[in-house]
């Protein structure tokens, strides 16, 4: 079976209960997508740098607790990022970063290159590609998986006001983009990475030979999913939101457990099977929308 490797930040959500008061909740986009993968009882390992502060050994039984790999979990003299969550009228999320000089960002190139991928399945986004340590970091980690004929699966998640320059992130998001065989993102991202006028435009925009599928979430309007030569919408899972944050890890870690238990070459992998994988993606991530946070609600529902 295909390891999933998940690489990037691990950090700390404070979660605002409605009257600023916060509660603190394991998060981090790549971490997220790990953990998804194990509750769901797939094999996940987290390739990332934490820091040694007070929040270590919580970020870390998090892990051990929810069955995440931690071999590839690094240490540093660091303090750990912090993102402060709130939630507007319709439970989406508002972050607040604090971010300087934290140990996300020192993600370790030694470690990377000793990790013996096989045929297994690397997942990244941009938060953790701000400096040009962590961009080669995560190129070595690419080329490796690629020898090894792995997969590649990307999830931009723009967080702009972690950006002073979009521009500069519109190329990160695109320079990674050419690496990947499955690419999540929101039909947001995909119009502003592509400054088309639809999304079919769009997504023909960024497609490239070594690319399997799209998907472009739209909340609860559902997914469309474009493979070469096919499209289709599957519609999304109606449910009681209480907050959205982690959801499109939910929906992204689904489909990597499914194409893992799968076992099979992306090649082979037909449409209606995909649209299968994403009606069972939409339903974890709309069941981690009815519990507050994005980790402890997957402990919570899945």
């Amino acid at each position: 079976m295909r390891r999933i490797y998940a690489l990037g930040e691990y950090i700390i959500d404070f979660l605002n209960d409605g009257v600023c008061s916060f509660k603190a909740q394991p998060g981090g986009a790549p971490a997220n997508v790990a953990v998804c993968v194990s509750l769901l009882g797939g094999e996940s390992s987290l390739i990332t740098t934490l820091g040694d502060d007070i929040f270590k050994d919580f970020l870390l039984n998090v892990l051990k607790e929810t069955g995440v790999d931690t071999t590839h979990v690094s240490l540093i003299n660091k303090k750990n990022m912090l993102a402060f969550v709130n939630l507007n009228e319709e439970n989406d999320r508002i972050f607040d970063f604090y971010q300087t000089d934290t140990a996300n960002q020192y993600l370790n190139l030694e470690c990377v290159s000793k990790i013996d991928f096989k045929n297994d399945i690397l997942h990244f986004c941009t938060v953790s590609l701000k400096n040009e340590n962590n961009v080669k970091t995560h190129l070595e980690a690419i080329n490796l998986v690629k020898k090894n004929r792995g997969i590649i699966s990307f999830d931009p998640n723009l967080r702009f006001n972690l950006w002073e320059d979009f521009r500069r992130l519109k190329d990160i998001s695109l320079k990674f983009i050419r690496y990947a065989n499955i690419i999540k993102l929101s039909k947001e991202e995909l119009l502003f990475l592509t400054a088309a006028k639809n999304e079919r435009d769009a997504v023909q925009t960024i497609w490239h030979d070594e690319l399997t599928i799209v998907f472009v979430t739209k909340g609860k309007d559902g997914v469309s999913i474009y493979t070469k030569d096919r499209y289709s919408t599957v519609i999304g899972k109606k449910v009681s939101v209480l907050d959205t944050t982690g959801a499109g890890d939910a929906f992204i870690g689904s489909v990597l457990y499914q194409i893992q238990t799968t076992n099979v070459e992306l090649s082979e992998i037909s449409f209606e099977k995909w649209i299968e994988i994403t009606n069972f993606a939409n339903e974890k991530a709309a069941l981690s929308t009815t519990a507050n946070g994005a980790i402890s609600a997957y402990r919570k529902v899945f």
